[in-house]
């Protein structure tokens, strides 16, 4: 992919993500998980498992997670997934493609834009997307099946395990413009002023509460009521210790609360909107209490901070 390389070898990988066929049996791929799951844990990297894929978080985003049918708009840069010399595959980014001598008249750099369950893209690229959050930097290790297959593609040998670095730009769908409808309505008619923090919840402090607040790896122990837009009560945990957790520790009932109580010292009480990406998100919760892109206001009490040793 490098100048000296054929146009046609541009246009058929240059352009896509393009889906490929394959032919691995089953123990292939069974290996090629082995392999990859060997890497990881040798390089001591935080993963998680989803699906087939295996999802390495660089820069938490706080977005919308997508759906298949929601329109997104993308970075990627891909490699082998064990290159550490980092030989670039394919990408968008226009700074990688310059630093690797990518022929940009003839690879066109720029975000990509698809709309999730439609076009013949790598089917690790779609799966890691709908794993992802709007913001959120990430790699996403996939077996060759899920790559470019079994097949020799130009500079890329068949049966390839790959690494795509990832990063959502931007999420779009019927869902979430109905639900950004929802809290700019709930704002105006309730004449709230404040702006929303950057991760888009809206932070209303009603109590100020005592000394420093709480810092990552502090435990805090709060109690709260949880209200839908309408008022409904969807969630309440009332007593002053039944409920703590560490700050950044992932172990929150939503990520929206983790990032609340960093504004909150010992004793204080807030007002909390959240969009559903800061709350149970795309899916809702199982109760039906809550249900998918539901907008939470969480009136929280933070009644102590056990500051980390």
């Amino acid at each position: 992919m490098r100048k000296h390389q054929t146009k046609f070898f541009y246009l058929f990988i240059g352009l896509g993500l393009l889906f490929s066929c394959s032919k691995e049996s089953g123990e292939d791929i069974a290996n090629q998980h082995v392999s990859i799951v060997t890497y990881l844990t040798a390089n001591k990297l935080a993963y998680q498992e989803i699906g087939d894929i295996y999802k390495v978080v660089k820069i938490a985003g706080y977005g919308y997670e997508p759906k298949s049918g929601d329109t997104v708009t993308f970075n990627y840069t891909v490699y082998e997934y064990n290159d550490t010399r980092n030989l670039v595959i394919t990408s968008n980014v226009l700074d990688t493609l310059v630093k690797h001598g990518f022929d940009t008249e003839i690879y066109k750099p720029g975000p990509t834009k698809m709309v999730l369950g439609e076009g013949n893209f790598l089917s690790g690229i779609s799966q890691g997307l709908l794993s992802m959050h709007a913001g959120e930097v990430c790699d996403i290790f996939m077996t060759s099946n899920l790559g470019y297959g079994d097949q020799q593609r130009g500079p890329v040998a068949g049966n390839t395990m790959l690494r795509a670095r990832m990063q959502i730009i931007s999420v779009n769908g019927s869902s979430i413009i109905s639900e950004k409808q929802k809290i700019a309505e709930y704002i105006a008619n309730n004449t709230i002023t404040i702006s929303p923090k950057d991760e888009g919840y809206y932070f209303i402090q009603d109590i100020v509460g005592v000394g420093s607040m709480a810092l990552v790896g502090d435990t805090t122990y709060v109690s709260y009521v949880c209200k839908t837009l309408a008022g409904d009560v969807v969630e309440e945990v009332v007593t002053s210790d039944s409920l703590n957790f560490i700050v950044g520790g992932g172990k929150a009932p939503v990520v929206g609360l983790d990032l609340a109580v960093r504004l909150m010292a010992s004793g204080a009480t807030a007002t909390v909107i959240m969009p559903s990406y800061l709350a149970y998100g795309k899916d809702g919760k199982n109760n039906s209490l809550i249900l998918p892109y539901e907008t939470l206001i969480y009136d929280v009490n933070l009644n102590k901070i056990k500051t980390k040793k």
